[in-house]
This record gives structure tokens, C-alpha cells and sequence, in this order.
């Protein structure tokens, strides 16, 4: 999928300027599509990442579900144990919601609590119409932003924002794919400041004027001597003059 170039360049144009307007574009960007994929993920005592997934679309392939569970439990590391496939009410089937629920690890990393993004995404981008996934919520349960917390995140695959909550406690992410290929897709799993900037040293420059004016008062003064002893010699002699 090719995402407009023009509306990439708008972004790129606004990141240039204040915060405000960067925000702005982002946020016009990942909020003017529906999700249509729906993930909370949540540390259990044991250690391991429970994580249900629904689909908005009531006519998403239970199969296909499965195979992408499956999928995202390979590009995390941790596989799909327990896994239980479901629909939200199944008595009513043109408003149920197909959903999955199963642990999985290294969605939230044990230590840092640093968000892993990426299965989720890469596992479920790429997906053939009309099942084509354009926007999805992901919400981490639990979990309280440090200042490593991913954000905001944007590049010509992908643009994400963070909104958090603190009652409860936890933190959206709403993605936006502007790309169906997974091997294209990079998330960070936590925020890295940008280099400072590198300060140049002072520009040094030659002093031309100085040398000039040293050359040309050189030149004056080695004149001034030679006509000097030019005149000196030319005048006659005292003894001359008496003969």
C-alpha cells in the first residue's frame, strides 16, 4: 500500500516548526482512521503477558485470527499458551466481535517495563481485503510511563501515539500502518532522546585585509628607499661642486 506523498511532505514541512503544530499533524494523521483491531495486554503474577485481541469486523475469519495469534506468538518469542478463540456474543452475530485470548512474553519486558509493540504489529500487518488492517488500538494494562515510555513515534511505515491513564493505570497506543509489509515495520521499544546538536567551532578566517594592507605598506616603504638612495645618488658631490 502507498500512503500519499503529499501528505507525508505536509508532516515533514510541520516537523520543522513548533510543537504544537508537529502534534497536530500527527495526531491528524493516526486518529483519521478507525481501529479496527483491539489489543489490551496485561502482566500476570507468573511473569507472562495475557493479551486479548478483537476484531471490529464481525465477518473476520475465525481462522485467520488464529494463524495471526499464532504468528504474533513467533515475533514475540513466547508463543500462544492457552490460547482460547471466541466470539463476543455469539447469539447476535452481526454485532460479535471475533476475539482471541492468550500468554504470550516479552510484550512487556520484566525489568525495564519497556513496551514491545512490534509482534503485535508486524503479526497482523499485511493481511488480504477486505480484512486489511489500517489502524489498532493497543493498551498495556498496569502500566505506568517511566520517562523511556515510548510516546509518539512517525516514519513513512508507521505513526503511533501514547495516551495515558492513571485510573486505572495504563497506556494506549493507537498505530496507524502506512505500510502492509511487516519486515518494514520498526517500532522502539522505548524513547531515546535526539543527539544533542554538535556545536561547530568558530569559523576562523584569513585575515586578507590585514596581509593586503602589511603587502602594500611593505611595498610603500621598499619604494620609499629606492628613490630615496636613487636621489641620494644622483645628486653631486660637495667636491664637485667646487671644481
Amino acid at each position: 500500500m502507498r500512503f500519499p506523498s503529499i501528505v507525508f511532505a505536509a508532516v515533514l514541512a510541520v516537523a520543522a516548526n513548533a510543537q504544537p503544530s508537529r502534534d497536530r499533524a500527527l495526531e491528524a494523521l493516526v486518529f483519521g482512521e478507525k481501529p479496527t483491531l483491539f489489543a489490551v495486554v496485561q502482566r500476570t503474577s507468573s511473569g507472562s503477558d495475557l493479551i486479548e485481541i478483537s476484531m471490529f469486523d464481525p465477518k473476520f475469519p475465525m481462522e485467520l485470527l488464529k494463524s495471526q495469534c499464532e504468528e504474533l506468538g513467533r515475533q514475540s518469542g513466547g508463543g500462544t499458551r492457552g490460547a482460547f478463540y471466541f466470539e463476543s456474543d455469539p447469539k447476535n452475530p452481526q454485532f460479535s466481535f471475533r476475539k482471541a485470548r492468550f500468554a504470550t512474553e516479552n510484550l512487556i519486558h520484566s525489568n525495564s517495563h519497556d513496551l514491545n509493540l512490534s509482534p503485535i504489529v508486524k503479526a497482523f500487518a499485511g493481511l488480504p481485503s477486505p480484512y486489511t488492517i489500517k489502524s489498532m488500538s493497543i493498551t498495556f494494562q498496569g502500566e505506568v510511563p517511566s520517562a523511556k515510555t515510548l510516546r509518539t513515534f512517525f516514519d513513512k511505515k508507521i505513526g503511533l501515539i501514547a495516551t495515558v491513564s492513571t485510573r486505572p493505570a495504563m497506556i494506549e497506543y493507537r498505530i496507524r500502518l502506512f505500510t502492509q509489509n511487516p519486515a518494514e515495520i520498526n517500532i522502539p521499544g522505548e524513547y531515546t532522546p535526539p543527539p544533542a546538536p554538535v556545536q561547530k567551532p568558530a569559523e576562523q578566517r584569513t585575515p586578507w585585509l590585514g596581509y593586503a594592507l602589511l603587502v602594500v605598506g611593505s611595498l610603500a616603504a621598499g619604494l620609499l628607499v629606492y628613490f630615496t638612495l636613487q636621489a641620494l645618488s644622483n645628486r653631486p658631490s660637495a667636491q664637485a661642486k667646487r671644481r
